[in-house]
């Protein structure tokens, strides 16, 4: 019976060890379930936080490109106004130099229709001188009179048949 009482007592005190040992690995994996859950939970924290980051610098890119949007319209309008005054400016010159031009034409044309005018009167002018010449040579010619005169008239009159030609 001592053997039995002893042998219960060994199993006794090896079922109390083993309770002790099993509660010890309890509180132990307690121990790190807790700190599991609280590295969990600083995770979740950090995540959140890094999320948030995300988002910030998310909003900060479509800020960005917000701004970039409205800075590239604002250099197109730029480039587009430059290009109208360069076109306005080239359209004023070449209507200028158009002006000039006819400008310059309408005073030649002014100047070649006096000179027509002088020259029709000048023509005019000797076309009358020859025909009394050539009246003064038949009257003449009919008298016989004086051959020098006749001779003198005729030269007058080829001169004169010369410079309306020249003119």
């Amino acid at each position: 019976m001592e053997q039995d009482f002893k042998k219960k007592e060994v199993e006794l005190s090896t079922a109390r060890r083993d309770a002790l040992n099993a509660i010890e690995s309890q509180k132990r994996q307690q121990e790190q379930l807790t700190d599991a859950i609280h590295k969990n939970n600083l995770y979740k924290i950090e995540t959140e936080e890094l999320l948030k980051q995300i988002d910030l610098a998310d909003a900060k890119v479509r800020e960005k490109d917000d701004d970039l949007r409205l800075a590239r319209a604002e250099y197109d309008r730029k480039v587009k106004s430059v290009e109208e005054r360069i076109l306005s400016s080239i359209n004023k010159r070449e209507d200028r130099d158009i002006y000039e031009l006819r400008r310059d034409f309408q005073i030649q044309l002014e100047k070649l229709t006096d000179e027509i005018k002088v020259l029709k009167e000048d023509e005019a002018y000797h076309t009358k001188k020859i025909e009394k010449l050539e009246a003064e040579n038949k009257s003449l010619k009919l008298e016989r009179d004086n051959n020098r005169q006749v001779k003198a008239l005729e030269s007058q009159v080829d001169d004169l048949k010369g410079q309306l030609y020249e003119a």
